[in-house]
């Protein structure tokens, strides 16, 4: 009942879009996405599919067993925006703390010096040990995801929640690794592909894997320049703003940025960025 209590007040969080627009979060299709979810209806892993061990891994909604494709939206919308706030929470956090070191007089002490050094090599930055662009170059790195970019990915990468990778993995963006049982085997993976797709005990594990994907990933650099730009010039970060910098995340390149454009632009997912 506690974990109902908790699902139920971050839906009170939700953004409320007018519904003179007609495609917002209707209450009503929440709860429907909530009582299925409450009543069971997930399908089970298919055979041969890696099973976590210890504590019970997160039951995933069954997305698929709404019966209307808005229902299906709405659900999965209220799944995962909490989670991608929360975790956009910790790193406005991290920048804050950092930004006050950045107009600090005085000199950092032993402990300050550690953290900064465990911070950049989580990040993927060599400890400098000084100069005056190492907190700046940090703040490149720590910084939010808009929402509506994760909401779209997520629905890419996992057919709206509905994919083998989200329900059994509770994998949402596609993330993969390269150890033998690290995950799931794709059922069409390319002969002499070592890949899966990573397993998570729960989707919000996915969420921080992705968003430190982008902060941190060779890959992205051209994501987190955009987004440093914004930051600059006094713009809001957006989803719209800053998709064009992850041409490397697919193969698809142009044409997944432009899947990623329509589907923020076609369900409004901008107004979850301010």
């Amino acid at each position: 009942m506690k974990t109902l209590q908790a699902f139920l007040a971050r839906l009170k969080g939700l953004p409320r879009p007018s519904l003179r627009q007609g495609q917002g979060l209707g209450v009503g299709l929440v709860l429907v996405a909530l009582l299925l979810w409450w009543a069971g209806n997930r399908p089970e892993g298919k055979a041969g599919d890696t099973v976590l061990r210890g504590p019970a891994p997160e039951q995933v909604p069954d997305f698929a067993a709404l019966p209307t494709v808005s229902a299906r939206k709405a659900a999965f919308f209220a799944f995962l925006l909490p989670r991608i706030e929360a975790e956009n929470q910790r790193i406005d956090e991290l920048r804050v703390r950092i930004e006050g070191l950045l107009s600090a007089e005085e000199s950092w002490d032993e402990e300050t010096e550690g953290w900064l050094a465990d911070l950049e090599d989580h990040f993927g930055l060599p400890s400098p040990g000084g100069g005056a662009d190492r907190l700046p170059r940090l703040l490149r790195r720590v910084d939010r995801i808009p929402p509506s970019l994760a909401l779209a990915q997520a629905a890419t990468e996992s057919a709206w929640g509905t994919s083998r990778f989200a329900q059994v993995g509770r994998n949402f963006f596609g993330q993969w690794c390269y150890s033998e049982g690290c995950g799931l085997v794709p059922l069409l993976r390319p002969e002499g592909s070592e890949h899966e797709v990573r397993l998570f005990e729960r989707s919000a594990d996915s969420v921080v894997s992705y968003m430190h994907n982008l902060n941190s990933h060779p890959a992205h650099r051209s994501f987190r320049v955009l987004r440093a730009a914004a930051r600059r010039e006094g713009r809001p970060l957006s989803g719209e703003l800053l998709a064009p910098g992850l041409l490397r995340y697919s193969e698809r390149r142009a044409a997944y940025v432009a899947d990623l454009l329509a589907i923020m632009r076609f369900n409004r997912l901008g107004r979850f960025d301010h």
